[in-house]
């Protein structure tokens, strides 16, 4: 059990966490900002103080009554008082499917664990757990450069060995449907296996609600004090969106130097849970180690929540 447990530990901190939220405009309830609005051809989600969602173009606006006239989907007028609007955010028309709006996946910068080509805006702050055991803060330095940093609570309160973590990720696009990126981290785990650094470059093909990813990474343990030969692997990694609520994912890990004693080759499957601010992954990982002890998978639980978009 304890090597289990050690393995999906080594599993999980080999990789730096990086998740961010992606989205075009900002949400008000500035009576002043909704006035102001001009253009028509705009696209916008619409949330009004008593709980209605639609999205919509505005149609023509009357200051001296106070509302805005929208036209919905399939031509349908709908007018609503500012002073009743609660947020109003200008979105992208090709993420209306069917006449719905596919909010943005808060925690669509990763997948289980590695990251996407999609990252963080400048200025964006988010706070993450897996398991309630792995806590991290995550910071947009730039549209471009990330930066995380948290801790594993387990091994620092059962063994008396702080275990944790920081690292960046640099991501650029290519295209509207190309983006490359780099992760680089530091890890420090309990028992024998400290300093873990590891480095990744990867590709990543689609947009933030479906995508597939894949690169090659290098991570460098060192054992016993001794720096150990820097394991190699390639990831495979998939999301599917299936509607506003619910996307599958799939995180797989092929090492390529054989060293079993640094981890085996690995697995995942799941699926995440969307809110606007929120996301919850539920997910089994495995390999032949796990396999052991969970015949169908190691468990894991991630919550992303955004502090500030």
């Amino acid at each position: 059990m304890k090597h289990t447990y050690f393995t999906f530990t080594l599993f999980y901190f080999l990789i730096g966490i990086n998740f961010s939220v992606e989205g075009q405009g900002t949400s008000s309830n500035s009576e002043y900002d909704l006035i102001e609005i001009q253009k028509k051809s705009r696209y916008y989600y619409v949330k009004t103080k008593d709980n209605t969602f639609f999205t919509g173009t505005i149609l023509r606006r009357n200051d001296a009554e106070r509302e805005i006239t929208f036209q919905i989907n399939e031509g349908y007028e709908v007018v609503v008082l500012i002073n009743n609007i609660e947020s109003l955010r200008m979105i992208d028309r090709r993420l209306i499917k069917n006449g719905k709006y596919l909010s943005p996946d808060p925690n669509r910068s990763r997948y289980l664990i590695l990251p996407t080509g999609i990252g963080m805006q400048k200025g964006q702050f988010q706070y993450k757990t897996t398991n309630l055991v792995y806590h991290s803060l995550h910071y947009g330095l730039t549209n471009n450069i990330s930066l995380h940093a948290g801790g594993e609570l387990y091994t620092t309160m059962n063994l008396g060995e702080p275990a944790y973590h920081f690292g960046a990720n640099l991501n650029y696009p290519i295209n509207s449907r190309l983006r490359v990126g780099s992760l680089m981290s530091y890890t420090n785990i309990y028992g024998d296996y400290k300093n873990l650094a590891t480095g990744i470059g990867y590709i990543t093909f689609g947009d933030s609600y479906t995508n597939i990813s894949t690169g090659f990474g290098y991570g460098y343990p060192t054992v016993s004090g001794d720096f150990q030969k820097a394991s190699s692997f390639i990831p495979l990694n998939i999301k599917i969106r299936f509607n506003r609520s619910v996307a599958l994912i799939s995180e797989n890990w092929l090492f390529l130097d054989g060293n079993s004693d640094f981890i085996a080759p690995a697995f995942s499957y799941g699926a995440r849970f969307i809110w606007d601010k929120y996301a919850l992954d539920i997910a089994l990982v495995n390999n032949k180690e796990i396999a052991k002890n969970y015949t169908f998978g190691f468990p894991m639980l991630n919550f992303s929540c955004n502090l500030r978009e």
